[in-house]
Formats: C-alpha cells, structure tokens, sequence
C-alpha cells in the first residue's frame, strides 16, 4: 500500500475509508456526562441493525469515551467500522463481505467541545438536493459526501448554514443539525422518512412532545414565525435570517427552557 506515493501500513485501509461500511456517533460529555446518551445508543442500534453490523457492548463504550476524554467536557466520536473479510464471490468484488461477517472495529476521536453557540444564525437554500433513500434515511452512516459538498457550499456563500431540500423538493435539515419550524400549531420538524440523519436532540424533543413531525416544503419555511436548528453537540441555535428573510424568536424560551436540564 502506498500513501501519497510512499510505503504505508495496509492497515490504514478499512471499509469505512473505502466504501463508507459503517455507522457513527458525535456525543457530547459535560462533566463526564452524556445527557442523550440513551437516544445516541438507541440510534445506533437500529443503524447496526439496518447495517447488519455488531454494536459493540454500551459499558465498555462508555468506559472507553470516559477513558478518553481529555477535560471533564468534550466530544467523543464513536466510528464503527465493519471489519474486512474478503468474499468467496469474485464477481462482488471489493464491495462485499463475507457472509456473516458482521463484526465491526470501534474507532473513538476526542475534540475539544466547540466555542460558545452563535446568538443567532444566517442561513441559506442549498442548492444541492439530498438524495432519497428510505433503507439508509434517519441513520448516520459514513456516507457524509452530501454534507461535505453542502459545507463548501455554505462557506463559498458566507452563511452560517444551508436548509437542505431533497429532490423531490421536501425540507429535510440542515448540513448537520435538524430543522426546527414554528408557527401558528407550535414547533414542528421535518419527517425523514426517505432522507437525513434523525438527530438525538431531535428525537428527545420528539419523546417529550414538545415538537411533532410533518412533511416540509419551500412555503412553510418562508411562512414561518421562527426557526431553529438542534444537535446533540450545539443544542439550540435560532435562526435570525433565511434566504433574505428576518425571522423572530417566537416560542424559543419555552424550548431553550426545556432543554436546560441537559447542559447542552
């Protein structure tokens, strides 16, 4: 094997780095604490499950994020990866496994929890469109490739974010956060049943009935009173303009508020 045209361990080669064959996870730890520890676990189950890859045992995960962590507070990504094991079918080619090869290798990078959130947001429409597919939607696998193109597009533009459509021309998120929509009937979220990553906070806002979920396009946005963004590792970030629009902070403290317990 060579790297960047000099011998290299064969090692460095793995299913993750060729074909994206694995899953991930971004938690956040507050004083050696995970708050949506359960709901990242829970996601990667069915992410496991939908992969056909062993998840690894949840103790021995948590002692080793724990082991990991630099300061008391910081971010832990979990990589799992599934282990290489060659095919007896030569006409699948590199692309396969081999059968009942489920095992997976776990890969844990720390980093430092990220500078305080922005106050509020600028955004933009994407002019990529996320691709449809119901198998894979909701599970955050390795094939990121969308977001990474959707990241160069947001910084070429100068926004903070792009909300990204799928084509078939429905709302789905933004390039790493889930899109947060309130207006006359609450707060609501885009359903992601053919497209995006179902986010952990996401979901804890779902489980508390604080948000429900609805198919999104391009006019309830720009009819909105508010929006905002959630992840696992920022929280709560409003958005203060899409697309040229101002938009207001209607109903975020009641958000901002049920959220607090959390630390995020």
């Amino acid at each position: 094997m060579l790297l960047n045209g000099k011998p290299a361990d064969s090692a460095l080669w793995n299913r993750g780095l060729a074909f994206g064959d694995g899953v991930f996870e971004t938690i956040t730890f507050r004083h050696q604490r995970a708050p949506l520890w359960d709901w990242h676990m829970q996601r990667m189950r069915h992410a496991c499950k939908t992969l056909q890859i062993e998840q690894p045992d949840q103790e021995i995960l948590h002692r080793q994020c724990l082991q990991l962590l630099q300061q008391p507070s910081g971010v832990i990504r979990i990589n799992l990866v599934r282990r290489h094991s060659r095919s007896s079918n030569p006409m699948l080619g590199a692309y396969s496994s081999a059968a009942g090869i489920n095992a997976a290798d776990s890969i844990l990078v720390y980093r430092p929890l990220p500078e305080a959130a922005v106050n509020g947001l600028t955004t933009a429409w994407g002019s990529m469109r996320l691709s449809r597919q119901p198998l894979t939607a909701g599970i955050k696998h390795l094939n990121r490739l969308e977001q990474v193109m959707a990241a160069r597009e947001a910084d070429i533009l100068g926004v903070d974010d792009l909300l990204l459509q799928d084509t078939d021309g429905n709302v789905i998120e933004a390039i790493s956060s889930n899109l947060l929509v309130y207006d006359h009937s609450g707060w609501a979220t885009p359903c992601l049943h053919h497209s995006g990553v179902a986010g952990v906070m996401r979901q804890w806002l779902l489980d508390h009935q604080l948000i429900t979920e609805r198919t999104m396009r391009e006019p309830d946005i720009s009819q909105a009173e508010a929006l905002a963004l959630c992840n696992s590792v920022r929280g709560l970030q409003p958005i203060f303009q899409h697309a040229g629009r101002t938009y207001a902070d209607a109903g975020l403290a009641e958000l901002q508020s049920a959220i607090q317990p959390l630390g995020l």
